[in-house]
């Protein structure tokens, strides 16, 4: 009778066992996939091309009530324009649309000098980090200046305040826009990599577990397989006598 009882107390903790192997060996096969698809490549950068809107600019430069003495500006780093410069195609355009602007409508017949206007402008953009940004800021200045100073409020403007000074302040509300929209995009390429580097972690976590829970499969296997010899060697000796 307590033969019969050992035996039924084996088989049942043999089939725990292998139940509860079988569930580890899920988990591991899951927690695996799940590690491996969370470790993915760090996403790609995206690049931040700032537009910004003639209408934000706009309402800067009829928000400027009062005449201002012009300030001249000029440039004191010259040796970088001696290198080519593939953006200074926008620069010489928006210095065009500038010296035509203040020629037209100041009493400045001569207007201010087009190589000063063009060192000034480029100025602006030497302390971005790339050309590609150079050039996105170059092309949206002088696409803005080419289409707000033909805006006859704009014109109103320049003659009830003064030409120059208007243009000074197109070009320094201009970089403060480009630069919070620069400083947007990137703020948000930081926190994509930061959400990939957490995915990363998460997936090393989960790798962990999984390893240990295949090697609480493994022991469990184990005793199985003990559990089993056991029962058979009670088998053989029940029938040796």
């Amino acid at each position: 009778m307590l033969q019969k009882v050992e035996n039924l107390y084996l088989a049942i903790l043999r089939f725990v066992v292998l139940l509860v192997a079988g569930l580890l060996l899920v988990a591991v096969v899951g927690l695996g996939v799940s590690s491996f698809s969370l470790w993915k490549s760090a996403p790609a950068e995206q690049a931040v091309v700032p537009a910004v809107s003639d209408s934000v600019l706009k309402k800067k430069l009829l928000a400027q009530d009062d005449a201002a003495t012009p300030e001249a500006a000029a440039s004191a780093a010259a040796t970088a324009a001696q290198k080519a410069d593939p953006n200074k195609v926008y620069f010489e355009r928006a210095a065009t649309a500038i010296v035509a602007f203040v020629k037209a409508h100041s009493a400045d017949i001569d207007g201010p000098n087009h190589a000063t206007v063009v060192e000034v402008t480029r100025d602006h953009a030497a302390k971005y980090e790339t050309e590609a940004q150079i050039g996105n800021f170059g092309k949206g200045f002088a696409e803005s200046l080419e289409r707000l100073l033909k805006d006859p409020a704009v014109i109103a403007q320049a003659k009830k305040t003064s030409a120059l000074d208007l243009v000074n302040l197109l070009l320094d509300s201009y970089t403060e826009e480009f630069d919070a929209q620069l400083e947007k995009g990137n703020a948000a390429n930081a926190a994509k990599l930061m959400a990939h580097e957490e995915q990363r972690d998460e997936g090393k976590r989960n790798l962990y577990v999984a390893g240990g829970a295949f090697g609480a499969f493994l022991m469990l296997v184990f005793l199985s397989i003990s559990i089993r010899i056991e029962r058979n060697l009670r088998h053989l000796e029940r029938v040796a006598k």
